[in-house]
């Protein structure tokens, strides 16, 4: 029997049978709100607890991961979870092989052009306030930041703009713990352009039936802080939000987080790419998205470098 009353069936019938790994800024909040309105299906009120990929959280147990998530997840089909920091930490692949059982152990896998992603990824991150570089200079620097072992602890991405968007590397430390019959990979250009069929292609690997329509998800679009004073305070430790924490439960804890973080949020377009950037970074990528192509068996020539991607178009 489990401290707080739940017995080893109990707890397995709770746990998620359904994680949503990543890439991170790539559609998983999308595929959150598709899943969220099939009526077998379970996604928590909190999108990314982040169990398996942040130390700290990990350390207070399973069986409060399973209180503060899905406590009232018995009886669904489906009990979904979409952290999508997971996909960069091997170490959350490895957890998650321990916890849980190969009954529950389903990945879909949203992947998003790397370049793209990477450029997102740095807007969202200027968003945040944790970003003051320019592009380039981030690109350069990526490497060995200072407050990188800290950011590894708490399973985030922060600065990894180039890094993060290596999903073979990835994909394969992931399938030393998974069989790759556990995969479903959907490209973000799926869920954009033809959502009802994507989702019908997710029920079917999950074992439901398809949804007839889909209400439209709110995008996760670029935006800015429109108080960067209240947003540190949010996103960084204080003894303040220490204290707060011990008087408020967890799942509140989050959603108000969450809510609170939203409403400081005013949208932003950002700047196009600098055309050299991206030149280089399909160079750099090529090697990875190579790999990629046959690990997902997708065409994926479309992220390679424009004269490469001519040439193999024209071979197939």
């Amino acid at each position: 029997m489990n401290p707080v009353g739940h017995s080893d069936a109990e707890l397995e019938e709770r746990l998620p049978n359904l994680i949503i790994p990543g890439a991170a800024k790539s559609g998983t909040t999308t595929m959150h709100h598709y899943l969220a309105q099939h009526p077998d299906v379970y996604v928590p009120r909190v999108k990314e607890p982040h169990f398996f990929s942040n130390d700290h959280v990990w350390e207070q147990g399973v069986e409060s991961y399973v209180r503060t998530h899905f406590e009232r997840s018995a009886g669904f089909a489906v009990r979904a979870e979409a952290t999508p920091h997971y996909l960069f930490y091997e170490k959350a692949a490895q957890r998650i092989s321990r916890v849980l059982p190969a009954s529950h152990q389903r990945f879909v896998i949203i992947l998003r052009d790397p370049v793209a992603r990477a450029y997102s990824l740095y807007w969202n991150m200027v968003h945040e306030g944790h970003e003051t570089l320019s592009f380039e200079e981030a690109l350069a620097r990526e490497s060995g930041r200072e407050g990188t072992h800290e950011i590894e602890q708490i399973g985030g991405i922060r600065w990894q703009y180039f890094e993060s968007g290596r999903y073979a590397k990835q994909l394969e430390s992931w399938f030393r713990y998974f069989d790759r019959a556990r995969f479903l990979f959907v490209l973000t250009e799926d869920l954009q352009f033809d959502p009802l069929a994507t989702m019908s292609r997710v029920f079917g690997f999950l074992g439901l039936p398809p949804l007839e329509s889909l209400d439209a998800a709110a995008k996760n679009t670029a935006a800015l802080p429109r108080s960067r004073a209240l947003q540190h305070f949010l996103r960084r430790p204080s003894r303040t939000r220490r204290v707060l924490g011990t008087l408020v439960p967890d799942r509140w804890k989050l959603e108000f987080a969450e809510r609170i973080l939203r409403a400081n949020r005013r949208q932003f377009d950002y700047p196009p790419m600098n055309e050299a950037t991206e030149r280089l970074l399909r160079e750099r990528f090529a090697p990875d998205v190579d790999r990629l192509q046959s690990l997902i068996e997708r065409d994926l020539s479309a992220w390679l470098p424009p004269l490469r991607a001519s040439r193999e178009r024209t071979d197939r």
